[in-house]
């Protein structure tokens, strides 16, 4: 499982980074389709502002940890939960 890119600076902020240089989705491509449309849209509902930059963040300074790293737990976790299951699941 590749994460998708996120950057925690010294100023105590979260980074994230939607797209990679070929406009690719970063967070469908690391923690799968359904993971990574669920991350994107609570990201979106949580920090709505911040999301329609082009490389939006968590200040982690202004409480929103308690936001993000659940959230992160959660969607490692399902993903890979079932990046584990589709390689034990046998073919039809």
């Amino acid at each position: 499982m590749r994460l998708p890119p996120r950057n925690l600076g010294s100023s105590g902020a979260i980074r994230f980074r939607p797209r990679n240089e070929a406009g690719e989705d970063n967070f469908t491509n690391g923690l799968g389709e359904k993971w990574g449309q669920h991350y994107r849209k609570r990201l979106e509902n949580d920090f709505e502002r911040s999301m329609k930059m082009g490389y939006p963040y968590a200040n982690f300074q202004a409480d929103h940890a308690e936001k993000v790293l659940p959230l992160l737990k959660e969607v490692l976790n399902g993903s890979r939960s079932e990046q584990a299951h589709s390689q034990t699941a046998t073919p039809l």
